[in-house]
């Protein structure tokens, strides 16, 4: 009696946050802690196959009635598990395009500095290292603009967009090409859309950066909104920033029906998060582990990406993310 009570105790702890995830990922839920809960809807995957495991022996271990129902039981398990499995199994199994003859070579890095506290040498050190052609930096602020310049940027990166602000507000993008066109969403936090003149080729470019689901989930919807109406607008060969959403959430979903996926899917690199990182948020009185996939490059269908590299920048709770691309 006592192991069967463990085994119901230890299915319960497995269970039932799984399904919650798996409800919460199906929808699309308007409670702000429930849109940051949909952040670890992968995390479901593991829960489930460890619950699966659990009944598996169960049942070896039981005999009758009780071998039938761990049995039945394991067969419910195996549903959420096998949709989960379809949800993750493009990162890791999805056609991966070949480079065009003619494409576009384009190497872009995304970086949030957080409130401008990133170190701007470790920016400028993974940008050379990821010989990025253009670098989008959320959360730059004046302070990091100088630092930048101080440390070569401006030579490297001779043209820009977008702007530094006072805290979370700014988005800073330098490029090696010429930028035009430039125009800025109407997103609480600084996104811009603009043109990049690579040799005699025109891309677009959106740099965004929709406001984190904190204190509710209204603004963060509205920013997400703003941001698929600029895409279905200008169909922009390159969209990149700190979404402060998953590939899990709705308006993630909206923007892979247009045609949009991430690099690191195209490459088939799996799931590679990249917030919290440096020890910068808790929950409770423990760090929060590195959990969430936020930061991300997001690019048409039949863009071939190289890979992506994730480059880790002291000061700021966020790793940066580069991606080496072949546009059409």
């Amino acid at each position: 009696m006592v192991r069967r009570g463990v085994v119901v105790a230890v299915l319960l702890v497995l269970l039932v946050p799984a399904a919650a995830l798996t409800v919460l990922r199906l929808g699309d839920p308007g409670w702000v802690l429930a849109v940051q809960a949909v952040t670890f809807a992968p995390a479901a995957l593991v829960l489930y196959a460890l619950a699966l495991l659990v009944l598996v022996v169960a049942a070896l271990r039981s005999a009758g009635g009780a071998r039938l129902l761990a049995g039945v039981v394991a067969v419910l398990v195996v549903v959420p598990l096998a949709l989960h499995a379809s949800w993750f199994a493009p990162q890791v199994a999805g056609a991966e395009p070949a480079a065009a003859p003619d494409a576009v070579p384009l190497r872009v890095m995304t970086s949030n500095l957080l409130r401008g506290d990133g170190d701007p040498a470790d920016v400028v050190a993974a940008a050379r290292e990821a010989r990025a052609d253009l670098v989008v930096l959320p959360e730059a602020t004046a302070r990091t603009t100088r630092a930048l310049g101080r440390l070569g940027a401006d030579e490297a990166w001779p043209h820009r967009a977008g702007r530094a602000g006072a805290d979370i507000e700014g988005t800073l993008v330098l490029s090696a090409d010429p930028v035009r066109d430039v125009r800025v969403l109407p997103t609480q936090l600084d996104s811009v859309a603009f043109t990049v003149e690579r040799g005699d080729r025109d891309l677009r470019v959106l740099a965004v950066h929709p406001i984190a689901p904190y204190d509710g989930a209204a603004g963060w919807r509205r920013d997400h909104a703003a941001i698929l109406a600029a895409v279905r607008r200008e169909r922009p060969d390159v969209v990149l920033g700190d979404f402060n959403a998953t590939m899990d959430h709705r308006p993630m979903r909206r923007l892979a029906a247009e045609g949009y996926r991430t690099a690191t899917e195209v490459a088939n690199e799996g799931w590679r998060p990249t917030w919290p990182v440096n020890g910068l948020f808790s929950l409770g009185p423990l760090p929060l582990p590195r959990s969430a996939e936020i930061d991300h490059v997001l690019v048409r269908d039949g863009t071939a990406v190289l890979g992506t590299e994730r480059h880790l920048v002291a000061g700021t709770d966020h790793l940066a993310l580069s991606a080496d691309l072949r546009l059409r």
